[in-house]
């Protein structure tokens, strides 16, 4: 415990200010107001928070943001009590992360007021107390660990491909950055401003803070390594930690002492601990949690999405010990705009990312049964979700092609650590078995509509728009979409595939020609297998042009053209 505390309460809730004093009465802290403070103060502050209305909150954060820098304050511990949900805008997310600038250390806390958000009940105030008392009788280490902190430290990110990349240009927004991969050609495309992913413009990447080298040594440099390889699966569905090992080592060997890693790669919990922390152990012949520290902070990047990014999606964080996640919360603190939330431990971490992915897998197997289920009952079944959806607890998942890196991978992750432990999961793997099966339905639905119509399978013409794993991005890894056309191929039926991102090279090696929109013959049948947005944009008059005139089918997968289209002879399928 710290001897005679004192804690500044900034705000107007009387009710939680009466109630703290009287909490703190009995112990070693003294609550005071803003009348009390003295200029250049640096004690924790309490902000109760509950406006609702986005102008009002604006103002209320100017004002106390105002006084703060007027009183020239650095308040080692900032508590910002909510109270209910707090006004979910990007112009109030703005102003508390100016808010936690100007602060050591900042704790976000929600405290439930019922819905007339007036009813908070003494007993959740005792227990706020305890909690803000916790965090104080742990200041002395966050304080130790400030001042161990280099005022300006260098970055270093392995690994820079969908989620390395996006990490390495935000801190190079505040620090000096190295970006490393072992990939020579990547490398020297991102040293000519251009990138791999397709994903950020040429104009971003030169004004970037970064220097990419392919060097491992130049890691000696940095202070804070953050690891962002691929984590993918084996041909038996095993994970392949090939990639993290190597990086591991890489790291070891280059290891400066003092330095945090930092991993973001996905994994099954106890990896970051019982896999790679021995090795950059070894390689670097130092001790973990004395010499250098590892944490894992799992990656959220959603590739292609410009809404949700690393700077504003809620990041979750972790370490081996409690001054190593305060570490790590104070780097990612300067370049997030999102909450952080510390999980207590690295597995915990470890295992949420994968359950976030996992949830989304099974949903979407559900509603990938579904619709095979509603196409045997000749039902539609977007009309099922459509109407389902009215109820206010559906959620409204949609069929679709389960592909890529990390929702048709991360459950078998799961699985394996799991089969390790003698627990053999049932449910997560059926779901899994239904979206890989994903591919060969849509070929024998293709195949079935073929002789329904009496269409001459000998001399059929297949488009295939979209072989991406997902909408709007380059990748082909684990493409369900590619899956179908090389199905299609072995069925020896002309296909033609069309994709604005694809890499013509990438899909050469698959034995796949990449055609341009122009170069198309007029097809039997049209599949839309992956709605990039730069395709469906395409007006009525283009989308009939891609296809012959008279009967013929279109295999809408997602459904996401509009149901005049196309004339009443084409048939329309969809999951």
């Amino acid at each position: 415990m710290i001897d005679n505390c004192t804690v500044l309460f900034l705000g107007k809730h009387e009710l939680i200010k009466y109630h703290l004093k009287q909490s703190f009465k009995t112990d070693d802290y003294k609550l005071i107001e803003k009348k009390e403070v003295k200029k250049k103060s640096s004690i924790p502050i309490i902000y109760p928070f509950r406006q609702k209305n986005i102008d009002m909150a604006s103002s209320v954060l100017d004002e106390a943001m105002e006084w703060m820098i007027e009183k020239k304050l650095d308040p080692s511990l900032f508590f910002f009590i909510n109270i209910n949900s707090r006004v979910q805008s990007s112009k109030i997310d703005q102003k508390i992360s100016k808010l936690r600038d100007l602060c050591q250390s900042f704790v976000e806390i929600t405290l439930d007021a019922g819905k007339d958000n007036s009813s908070i009940m003494i007993n959740d105030i005792v227990k706020l107390s305890e909690v803000i008392k916790q965090y104080l009788n742990y200041l002395p280490k966050i304080n130790d660990v400030k001042r161990e902190i280099n005022p300006n430290p260098k970055v270093g990110v392995v690994g820079l491909g969908y989620v390395g990349l996006p990490v390495a240009l935000a801190f190079s927004e505040k620090f000096d950055v190295l970006g490393f991969d072992i990939d020579e050609s990547k490398i020297n495309m991102l040293k000519n401003n251009e990138d791999p992913t397709q994903h950020f413009s040429s104009s971003i990447l030169q004004k970037a803070n970064i220097e990419f080298v392919t060097e491992a040594s130049r890691l000696k440099e940095c202070n804070y390594i953050f690891v962002a390889v691929p984590t993918p699966i084996t041909s038996a569905k095993k994970p392949n930690l090939t990639f993290l090992e190597h990086a591991s080592a890489l790291i070891g060997e280059n290891l400066t002492p003092g330095t945090v890693v930092v991993f973001e790669s996905t994994v099954y919990p106890g990896t970051t601990e019982q896999i790679c922390l021995p090795i950059l152990e070894k390689k670097s012949k130092l001790l973990a949690g004395k010499d250098f520290f590892v944490g894992y902070s799992p990656e959220r990047i959603n590739p292609g999405d410009d809404e949700y990014t690393f700077k504003n999606i809620p990041k979750v964080i972790s370490g081996q010990n409690k001054e190593t996640v305060e570490k790590i919360y104070m780097i990612y603190r300067h370049v997030l705009n999102g909450t952080i939330y510390k999980a207590p431990s690295i597995k915990v971490a470890e295992a949420a990312k994968i359950v976030e992915n996992t949830q989304r897998d099974v949903n979407i197997a559900l509603m990938n049964e579904l619709s095979i289920i509603f196409d045997v009952l000749n039902i539609s079944t977007d009309e099922v979700i459509n109407a389902a959806k009215t109820k206010w607890n559906f959620i409204p998942f949609s069929p679709g092609l389960v592909g890529g890196h990390c929702i048709g991978v991360d459950p078998y992750y799961l699985i394996y650590k799991s089969t390790q432990a003698g627990y053999h999961p049932k449910f997560i793997f059926s779901a899994r078995e239904v979206n890989d099966e994903m591919p060969n339905y849509i070929v024998k639905s293709l195949l079935q509509l073929v002789v329904k119509h009496r269409l001459d399978i000998k001399n059929l013409t297949v488009t295939v728009l979209g072989i991406t794993f997902k909408e709007n991005i380059s990748d082909i890894r684990n493409s369900k979409s590619l899956e179908v056309v090389k199905m299609l191929q072995g069925l020896n039926i002309n296909v033609q595939v069309h994709d604005p991102y694809a890499s013509k090279d990438e899909l050469l090696k698959h034995g796949i020609q990449l055609k341009e929109k122009e170069e198309l013959n007029k097809a039997d049948i049209l599949i839309v297998a992956v709605p990039h947005k730069v395709l469906i944009q395409q007006n009525r008059a283009e989308w009939q042009s891609l296809c012959k005139e008279g009967k013929g089918i279109v295999m809408d997968l997602k459904t996401v053209l509009p149901g005049d289209t196309f004339s009443e002879k084409k048939v329309i399928w969809s999951l």
